[in-house]
């Protein structure tokens, strides 16, 4: 039981001091606006296109050199591949070096997007597109061996510069992470973080994988305002979200959002 709580405390540390919502990019307030007025006329059951549309309701005025790259995301599974061990070291570090202790020992690999298994699909079950639960495929997911707390990392590479990334990141990494927060083999976790993280293009493409920009979109699944504005979101997407049941919010959280228990 110590262990569990000292984790706990520790993770505290890192979102506690998360960056305000409004350092997320665009405002919340215009997304849902041009959702309303822009719904898809047939949307696609995965996190993926999810995403892609949020995106979309911003193209015109998005940083260039964000877009996803199907060659750039065969190499990050190449490299968590080779060096998946040396990546959660280097993860954790990379998290102690701003927020000291935050990010304890203890955490396991769960999944790699590796070359192997990059192609596996995990299943949102809560969330439903035409009936049918949302198609998810999270790059990292960690998972603590005392506590079964649950840290999922979305890597981006992005060329777009640092003094212009917004420190909560863009909505669409906020929409992915969100969807990947709700999959079926971690639904009941008590605790799910979400962290975003951008890979810089040169480095990346010089053969430097593991340079991490310092900046750390991050969110808890038991944060309310989170759920609140996700699930509107998805919705306008066309998608329902299922009533499976409540867990007890975390101590970090905002407020009791909706948990799901794994039926």
């Amino acid at each position: 039981m110590a262990k569990s709580t000292k984790n706990v405390v520790s993770l505290d540390r890192l979102f506690a001091q998360a960056p305000a919502a409004t350092d997320l990019w665009p405002p919340f307030e215009h997304v849902v606006d041009r959702a309303r007025r822009r719904p898809p006329a047939n949307p696609e059951g995965t996190a993926h296109s999810y995403a892609q549309w949020v995106y979309h309701l911003y193209n015109g005025q998005r940083p260039p050199g964000h877009a996803p790259d199907e060659e750039e995301e065969s190499r990050v599974s190449m490299y968590l591949g080779r060096w998946g061990e040396a990546y959660v070291d280097r993860f954790r570090s990379w998290l102690n070096k701003r927020f000291p202790s935050s990010m304890s020992g203890g955490w396991r690999p769960l999944y790699l997007a590796t070359k192997d298994n990059r192609n596996r699909i995990f299943r949102a079950s809560r969330l439903l597109v035409h009936g049918q639960p949302l198609r998810c495929r999270p790059d990292v997911v960690l998972k603590h061996e005392h506590t079964n707390d649950i840290v999922v990392v979305e890597i981006k590479v992005t060329g777009v510069p640092l003094p212009k990334i917004p420190p909560q990141g863009w909505q669409n990494l906020r929409a992915q992470l969100w969807c990947y927060a709700w999959i079926d083999e971690w639904i009941s976790a008590k605790n799910v973080l979400l962290v975003g993280q951008f890979w810089p293009r040169p480095q990346f493409r010089a053969g430097a994988p593991f340079t991490f920009l310092p900046i750390y979109p991050r969110w808890r699944r038991q944060n309310r305002d989170f759920e609140r504005e996700c699930s509107e979101l998805f919705r306008l997407y066309g998608g329902t979200i299922a009533d499976v049941g409540k867990v007890a919010p975390d101590s970090g959280s905002q407020g009791d959002a909706p948990q799901a228990a794994r039926a």
